[in-house]
């Protein structure tokens, strides 16, 4: 059979497409290691810095349908203005915004909920046959009936609005992150990060109640993981948290510099991070308050004593950082010890690949072990690079 060639042309609209696909991903899937991957790896050798311009709208990228190519140039207002282009801090506005506003709204609903709890009773009678069944050991059966009433399943709405609202508030504060230190010049004001605490107090008041009796009324998956994760998380902490075997991949962790790994399993609403910052507070191993009596922030004591931060294979380190302290701390670079730890557990548990530093970039566990401390420091995790 006689082989036939098939020709493609790219059309005017290539370029337009995407950018649109790429800011789809960062402002709607919020996910910008996929929003840059969309532009790094669809134009072939494009630098990281010409990709974050492509990717904001500031360069664009017109078609010569003539010679099929993609040409990448600055944007002119009246004859680019089909290409899409970044709203930057607008839209970190809009969705600090709304983090604020649901926030508060499914607070006053806790609360009440909270209240409801701790004073109105619920009555419902069961025929003999189900009392019957639920001592033979099946206890399903009382669990589906009482979902089946109405301020039951309302309850457990609530339970999942609230966990949807957590999840998705995460990503974007990361994404709103991910966006000041990427494109600093681009925000005019200081951030109001009233959201957070809202979030915060949300976290809070979810945690309290999904813990509690009411937590075992609800009978989604996600939401059913985040309450385990809350139980198996709570218990360590009250134990005193120990370092564990970071082969075992767990969900997140901080890893010292004599290579002790503290870790929790969990969901991305059960900030870990924090968990375990909290537990090691409770423990000791961070001071409560500093030289000057004021209460010492967890994560940033941490990075500023060298220790780096782990999510699944995204590697992160903030010594390196000391030097933009008011105090002008000096920088220190991971050990000896945590790279070979990290080296080891990107190989064994990520098939050697890991995301490093806040912009994710992709690097493989030979590259990292071979890199020189400073170039490190500088091209992946100091937010000048």
């Amino acid at each position: 059979m006689e082989k036939e060639t098939v020709n493609f042309r790219i059309g005017d609209g290539f370029g337009v497409t995407l950018m649109n696909i790429a800011q789809e991903h960062l402002l709607y899937s919020l996910d910008p290691e996929k929003a840059f991957d969309t532009i790094a790896k669809s134009l072939v050798g494009c630098p990281e810095d010409l990709a974050l311009q492509i990717l904001k709208g500031d360069m664009v990228l017109p078609v010569d349908e003539d010679t099929q190519e993609v040409i990448c140039v600055p944007r002119e207002a009246g004859l680019h203005d089909m290409f899409p282009v970044l709203e930057i801090e607008k839209w970190c506005d809009r969705q600090s915004e709304e983090i604020l506003k649901h926030g508060n709204d499914l607070r006053d609903n806790l609360a009440d909920l909270k209240n409801r709890a701790a004073y109105k009773t619920i009555y419902k009678s069961y025929d003999f046959s189900t009392i019957m069944q639920f001592v033979a050991g099946n206890d399903d059966i009382i669990l589906d009936e009482l979902r089946d009433m109405e301020e039951v399943s309302i309850i457990e709405m609530l339970f999942k609005a609230v966990q949807l609202y957590i999840e998705k508030s995460m990503k974007t504060e990361w994404v709103i992150h991910w966006l000041r230190k990427t494109y600093p010049q681009e925000f005019l004001h200081a951030e109001d990060d009233s959201y957070r605490l809202t979030l915060s107090m949300v976290m809070s008041e979810f945690k309290g109640l999904a813990a509690g009796e009411v937590g075992k009324l609800v009978e989604d998956q996600s939401v059913s993981n985040y309450i385990e994760a809350i139980k198996e998380n709570d218990a360590i902490v009250e134990a005193g948290i120990e370092p564990v075997d970071i082969m075992d991949k767990y969900s997140a962790g901080w890893l010292d510099r004599e290579g002790n790994y503290y870790a929790l399993n969990g969901e991305i609403a059960n900030m870990l991070h924090q968990e375990i910052e909290d537990a090691l507070q409770k423990k000791g191993v961070i001071p409560e308050k500093d030289d000057k009596g004021f209460a010492i922030n967890g994560a940033s004591w941490l990075e500023q004593q060298g220790w780096v931060k782990i999510h699944t294979d995204n590697i992160n380190y903030g010594g390196c950082l000391n030097h933009k302290l008011p105090t002008k701390v000096k920088d220190i670079h991971m050990t000896k010890k945590q790279k070979e730890i990290v080296y080891n557990y990107i190989q064994r548990c990520h098939s050697g690949i890991m995301r490093l530093g806040w912009k994710m970039t992709r690097t493989s566990a030979a590259r990292f072990e071979m890199m020189p401390d400073d170039m490190l420091s500088k091209d992946y995790f100091s937010f000048d690079s």
